[in-house]
């Protein structure tokens, strides 16, 4: 557990570093450092949220996987005539993902919930 503290100590020391860096002002707003510095700040509690939650994967790639499947959906998407109508099915194609990653039968989770 000691090296966990350790990465917790470097990550403080990471933000500590960018927020001195920000703050100096030595660098022009259209500077990619100085885009970097601002997009690491406001992302902070997301960069670190791993670190603090123990269940929390460090990225979403078992996600992604699982959304590369509805992309032939999403062509056909064209055909859906209304915004509502692509507004559902994109929360149809979400719920369907979701039961996928938790290993759940949709068909059984939408008996049981409607």
């Amino acid at each position: 557990m000691l090296w966990i503290g350790r990465i917790l100590n470097d990550a403080e020391r990471l933000f500590r570093w960018v927020d001195k860096q920000f703050d100096k002002q030595g660098f022009l707003p259209s500077s990619p450092l100085a885009k970097t510095l601002a997009d690491a700040r406001e992302r902070r509690e997301g960069l670190t949220v791993y670190l603090n939650q123990a269940a929390a994967a460090i990225d979403i790639n078992a996600i992604e996987r699982a959304l590369r499947g509805i992309l032939m959906i999403r062509r056909n998407g064209l055909f859906y005539w209304t915004e509502l109508g692509a507004h559902l099915m994109g929360n149809l194609q979400s719920l369907l993902v979701t039961c996928e990653l938790h290993k759940i039968d949709p068909y059984d989770y939408l008996v049981d919930v409607l």
